[in-house]
């Protein structure tokens, strides 16, 4: 038989994907590292409210509960701030950890905090977007009529906007 063998292909492939995940860790690592550096340096601003998001961002997918506890900060801060953006970031990003974590209750909480604010400001973008992750929550928690009450209240923003790819999200 000439050339490779199916075993030994098997085995390069499967050799490259190894390799392509290390280096995909290597340069998020990376990036952990340098948010963090930053972090270090930084003033209690604005900046270190993004900086807070960031590591959010990058850590989520390996650490809940680290990203949970920058998205806290996070929250605490845009508080202290009065920074509008940091506060909803951070209530969007709890709300979408929790809801992750399968801790639902939780989750509807910052969805809902974020939806005030949201209300308050008169902003139909922000509520869209908040009744699209309440009806979420909802229709994973079973509660089936109250999820389809809060995507109609989508579905009326968005076709009123003529957002079509909100009407997307909201009917897949």
């Amino acid at each position: 038989m000439n050339g490779i063998g199916y075993k030994e292909k098997y085995m390069s492939i499967r050799r490259l994907l190894v390799l392509l995940l290390l280096i995909a860790f290597s340069m998020k690592g990376q990036r952990v590292d340098s948010l963090y550096r930053a972090l270090n340096d930084s003033h209690e601003d604005t900046n270190r409210v993004k900086l807070y998001n960031g590591i959010c961002f990058a850590v989520k997918d390996s650490s809940t509960l680290i990203a949970i506890e920058y998205a806290l900060k996070q929250l605490e801060l845009s508080e202290k701030l009065n920074y509008l953006k940091g506060k909803q970031g951070a209530l969007t990003m709890l709300g979408g950890l929790y809801f992750d974590e399968g801790s639902y209750n939780i989750s509807i909480r910052y969805y809902m905090q974020r939806l005030k604010l949201a209300e308050d400001k008169r902003d139909s973008v922000g509520i869209m977007k908040s009744y699209i992750n309440i009806s979420n929550v909802l229709w994973v928690n079973k509660e089936l009529d109250k999820a389809l009450g809060y995507y109609n209240k989508a579905l009326i923003i968005a076709q009123n906007r003529d957002d079509k790819k909100a009407i997307g999200i909201i009917y897949s």
